[in-house]
């Protein structure tokens, strides 16, 4: 079987959706049978590899989504004779030679967040539906992004197969030496003297209001702590109580997770939720919201409190900062239910989906 896959957002500024698709595609090249082949595109010029030889990579630098994924993404699978085709990102060609598949992450741009406006929410929300029709199969990674393309997509759920994200190895607590060692540095080069809660995410439906809101009230309780916030494109002052960090890169990520007394996910909307698992696989107590597929990926080992309720959201922060048992609950728990999401597992489901399609 000769597979296809747009592997575009690994080249792009790696947010969770390039670190999906590199988790994934990784995954799936350790497992790939002797005699398939895997290609992966880019939409970006010529670059360092990101795969061994066994995987063929061509970058085709294209100027617009629509001409990549309508017209130049065919032609290089019809000249590389893929039998099957894996569209990681929501979206599709709608005519090919081959069957593809389309993995859904959400529907948000149904929803019309802030990160869903004006000319880039039209493009999703066109071609999510054409790609729904055109898919011979279709993956979401959640019940909730499932039940979501039944309702704003028209699809049957009969023909959504489910395959929750993994989590990556490089995510996961350090010996204490070098745990140590690691915090000192990001402390002393970031400027955070005192403990802290990490938000995870830009735009305004990731709950970033309600994040601040909550650690206001934390500090009106008495508790002397911190809310870091990174993300791609986020904007806003630092101040002496709220760092916000922008984008950082994955090694940097990792490091504050690990120093972060907790990691808050308060989503108004979200299709999954990475930084839970990356979190707890990093043994940091999660605090989420109820919303989208968060409870999937947390289960019963994060804090829940319903989306945009700040005090509610402030007294599930309160139990992890201020009761040292809990949070220690929380770490262990967290770790088991973080073992169980790997990529090796979402790699052996879409190798069966792609299998199927291709016939």
């Amino acid at each position: 079987m000769r597979i296809g896959a747009d592997g575009s957002w690994m080249r792009w500024t790696r947010t969770g959706l390039g670190r999906y698709l590199d988790g994934l595609l990784h995954a799936m090249a350790s497992q790939l049978p002797g005699g398939d082949r895997l290609t992966v595109y880019y939409n970006s010029t010529p670059a360092p590899r990101l795969f061994d030889p066994t995987v063929r990579e061509r970058s085709l630098r294209i100027p617009t989504a629509t001409a990549w994924n309508q017209v130049a993404l065919p032609i290089a699978l019809a000249a590389d004779r893929c039998d099957v085709y894996l569209g990681g990102a929501n979206i599709i060609p709608a005519v090919a030679r081959q069957p593809r598949v389309v993995v859904m992450f959400d529907c948000l741009a149904f929803h019309r967040t802030e990160a869903h406006a004006g000319r880039w929410g039209r493009y999703l929300r066109r071609w999510q539906r054409i790609s729904a029709e055109r898919a011979a199969a279709v993956i979401a990674i959640s019940a909730w992004t499932a039940k979501e393309c039944v309702l704003h997509l028209g699809l049957d759920p009969a023909g959504i197969r489910v395959v929750p994200c993994g989590v990556g190895a490089d995510f996961g607590p350090l010996p204490e030496p070098e745990r140590f060692e690691e915090e000192r540095r990001l402390r002393a080069g970031m400027g955070l003297p005192r403990p802290f809660v990490l938000q995870v995410g830009g735009w305004d439906y990731k709950g970033a209001p309600a994040a601040v809101a909550a650690m206001r009230t934390l500090r009106d309780r008495g508790h002397d702590v911190d809310l870091v916030r990174v993300g791609a494109g986020l904007r806003g002052d630092s101040t002496d109580r709220l760092r916000v960090l922008g984008y950082v890169d994955e090694p940097t990520l990792r490091a504050l997770y690990r120093a972060a007394a907790a990691v808050c996910v308060a989503s108004s909307m979200e299709g999954f939720g990475l930084p839970v698992l990356e979190a707890m696989a990093c043994g940091t107590p999660v605090v989420a919201s109820r919303a989208g597929g968060l409870p999937e990926a947390g289960g019963d080992a994060a804090i829940y409190a319903d989306a945009g309720d700040a005090v509610r959201l402030a007294d599930a922060l309160e139990r992890v900062i201020a009761d040292p048992g809990e949070a220690k609950r929380l770490r262990l728990a967290g770790r088991e239910r973080a073992a169980a999401f790997t990529w090796e597992r979402a790699a052996t489901a879409v190798f069966e989906v792609l299998r199927t399609a291709a016939g």
